[in-house]
């Protein structure tokens, strides 16, 4: 969106005088950022010195206010349906209905390992795990859903957590995945174990990584955040990268870990069309409804169960993994010290080697 500048033609002591207009800032707006600043301080100079008395205080605040808002939606691209920004030969995609999925496939011959990523997340939380995990041989797929990542995002869509759920399964079935080791990550471990326990013969394995439970607990505070009204305008108007910075901020342990590129990644994901909208539905459906019935199944899972969890994850805490644990029989738990809500991005290698190992394990016992 451009806005334009404007001129007030109302005469002062027999001359014209040019009313501001913050818009005019951005007749020219460059993409790069590093132009951007430079582009914003020079016309920010340039104003405050011709056409206002500001003191250099006003002026220094009005350059760092303006920096603010180049970060801002206002001023972000929006990435068009079926286009990739980092493209690979995994990536592919497949319309069910009236959604567009991307998904990743990684060829192996051992059997198939399913993934499938949290809130607010994507194909690319499992980038540097995947090459771990495909050492052993096994064919890796993992999914984007619908109102994430790469794949559509439509304005109306239903995102309550029990019809992704259906449509992950019908995503299994179009793919002719069965017994799939089935690996979910905050709300993709919720639709794991819902899917372990209504269509059981889609998935042999079950782990869980830092999972959504039926379990009482605190909404993370993007999720209360986006209950609020005109959340998804605001959000609009004043996302940018460094919402990405807290947000990660947030979940993870060690900040080393929130580079650039992992802040770019992300951004770059909800920057689509419906981006924005499509996560605030989706926050919007986490009522206590879906966790009674949800509650409800997970004592059903018969399946080898491993749950995987950060000791630190400062979204889901460590007694929902517990309760998972005392709640699905035939389960294992391996605790990370040291490590967030994301061990998947954290610690990589340690996560694919714990996954490898109870693969292993569990072949022997058959």
């Amino acid at each position: 969106m451009i806005l334009k500048g404007r001129k007030d033609s109302k005469k002062n002591d027999g001359g014209q005088r040019n009313t501001f207009f913050v818009g005019s800032y951005f007749l020219d707006y460059p993409r790069s950022f590093m132009k951007r600043i430079e582009f914003a301080f020079a016309k920010l100079i340039k104003r405050s010195t011709s056409m206002f008395p500001f003191d250099s205080l006003k002026k220094i605040c009005l350059i760092l206010f303006s920096i603010f808002i180049l970060h801002c939606g206002l001023f972000v691209e929006t990435i068009p349906p079926g286009k990739i920004l980092d493209e690979g030969e995994f990536d592919r995609f497949l319309k069910l209905g009236d959604v567009n999925y991307h998904y990743q496939d990684f060829p192996g011959t051992k059997g198939d390992i399913f993934l499938l990523h949290g809130f607010g997340s994507s194909t690319y939380t499992w980038t540097e795990t995947i090459p771990y995990l495909r050492k052993s041989g096994y064919r890796i797929v993992s999914l984007d859903m619908k109102g994430f990542g790469w794949s559509d995002k439509p304005l109306e869509g239903d995102y309550r957590v029990e019809r992704l759920q259906i449509e992950v399964a019908s995503f299994l079935k179009a793919l002719k995945l069965r017994n799939v080791v089935f690996i979910g990550n905050s709300l993709g471990g919720a639709i794991a174990a819902l899917t372990s326990a209504k269509d059981p013969d889609l998935v042999g394995k079950l782990i869980l990584i830092d999972a959504v439970g039926p379990y009482p607990m605190k909404k993370p505070l993007i999720i209360r955040m986006s209950n609020l009204p005109f959340a998804a305008e605001m959000m609009k108007t004043f996302y940018g990268k460094w919402l990405f910075h807290w947000n990660l901020k947030e979940v993870v342990f060690d900040p080393k870990v929130i580079t650039e590129e992992r802040i770019g990644a992300y951004f770059d994901r909800l920057r689509t069309l419906g981006g924005i909208e499509s996560t605030v539905s989706f926050s919007r459906t986490l009522e206590d409804g879906f966790a009674k019935g949800y509650l409800g199944l997970v004592p059903t899972i018969k399946q080898p169960t491993l749950i995987l969890w950060g000791k630190d994850d400062g979204w889901i805490p460590l007694t929902i993994g517990e309760q998972f644990h005392k709640d699905i029989s035939n389960s294992q738990m391996i605790v990370f010290e040291n490590c967030g809500h994301i061990p998947q991005e954290e610690i990589p290698e340690k996560t694919a080697k714990a996954i490898l190992e109870f693969l292993s394990k569990e072949s022997k016992n058959k």
